[in-house]
């Protein structure tokens, strides 16, 4: 009981820090879908040193220092920002999504390219034992990978109400021979939160999730990709298990990455 009362203690403490740290800037406008933006303004307080990328990278004391109180922004980006303070240091990322061509509420996802697409070693590349038939067996995709990613979750408000780190899987059966892949997004302590902590489906009461699916449509990638996910919810009024859906705009790196079904992962 000692143990647990410490471990809770522990881990209270870290996310109380995170949340002072995080405090020390100021954005705006704030992470979100802002069509057409050309500057971001970002209060620094004095003593306090920003580094930031955005290509995904890992940013340290070596990337670019924000030297003003603005970034020009001409795409959408995905920062990820390394905050020094006083007593402080925590990374935090924002989102700016300033040309789109939908209505959706976006997840982005920010890592390191080469955990991705790598030639060699990128989990969402064939790599160099892919057989050369559809679907692809021994592809990097079919091997049980996990890459570590920034999550990021901007609602149909447009605000963003989840910025952690997470675990990345491939997710899927042959649908991951095709163009658009599915992901498995895990909460793990090893990351920080081991909660995704936000409702993000209506029709459930649940205010929380341990794991999520971004689905690209099964076998309808190509085709009407609502059909998954249509079908599914015929049946919902029998009692069968039925994963909730709502759809989303996936990006990577701040490139948009296609429409994605965002389902509950039974389990």
């Amino acid at each position: 009981m000692r143990k647990l009362t410490l471990r809770f203690f522990f881990f209270s403490l870290l996310i109380a820090f995170g949340s002072r740290a995080q405090d020390l800037l100021e954005f705006s406008p704030e992470s979100g879908v802002h069509e057409g933006l050309k500057k971001i303004s970002i209060q620094v307080p004095e003593q306090v040193k920003v580094y930031f990328t955005d290509n995904g990278s890992q940013p340290t004391v070596n990337s670019t220092q924000l030297k003003k109180g603005s970034l020009s922004i001409n795409r959408n980006t995905a920062y990820r920002f390394l905050v020094i303070g006083k007593n402080d240091t925590v990374e935090t990322t924002k989102t700016y999504i300033v040309d789109r061509a939908h209505d959706l509420p976006v997840f982005s996802i920010i890592t390191d390219s080469n955990h991705l697409f790598n030639p060699i070693s990128g989990m969402y590349m064939k790599g160099p034992d892919a057989s050369p038939e559809k679907p692809y067996k021994g592809a990097n995709f079919w091997k049980n990978w996990e890459k570590p990613v920034q999550v990021a979750f901007i609602n149909e408000d447009n605000h963003q109400v989840t910025d952690q780190k997470a675990g990345l899987q491939m997710f899927g059966g042959f649908s991951m021979a095709m163009p658009q892949k599915s992901f498995a997004l895990y909460a793990r302590t090893k990351y920080g939160d081991n909660r995704f902590k936000y409702p993000f489906f209506h029709n459930r009461p649940f205010k929380q999730y341990k794991d999520l699916v971004l689905r690209n449509g099964g076998g309808d990638m190509q085709g009407a990709h609502i059909r998954d996910a249509f079908a599914s919810s015929l049946v919902e009024s029998t009692g069968l298990l039925v994963q909730a859906y709502q759809p989303v705009a996936v990006y990577i790196n701040g490139v948009y990455w296609g429409k994605y079904n965002l389902r509950e992962k039974i389990n």
